[in-house]
């Protein structure tokens, strides 16, 4: 079962979305894109500098894994859910007539 927010990764192919994207990580003054996305940037978006790849892994532990005297953290997809919200709201907007 997919999770809400895959939806949302799904929508960064819009044409509008790349655009914004590309405009916004061409005017940061920084040296270089560090991506770490599971696409190759370089394919989708035309930036002037250069992007550099990096991997890592992610593992969540289950809230029933934690010690029972620690404080309990929200899950990825807890974190997540308010930026897709917000992403698909603002997405509604800009394609409502």
């Amino acid at each position: 079962m997919k999770q809400p927010w895959h939806r949302a990764l799904l929508a960064t192919s819009d044409c509008v979305t790349r655009k914004f994207c590309e405009e916004t990580l061409n005017a940061m003054p920084a040296d270089l894109v560090l991506s770490a996305t599971p696409i190759d940037l370089t394919r989708v978006l035309h930036l002037n500098k250069p992007v550099v790849r990096v991997r890592y892994e992610l593992d969540e532990l289950a809230p029933e894994a934690s010690r029972s005297d620690q404080v309990a953290h929200p899950s990825l997809a807890d974190l997540l859910a308010p930026i897709v919200e917000r992403a698909r709201a603002n997405s509604s907007a800009g394609t409502a007539h």
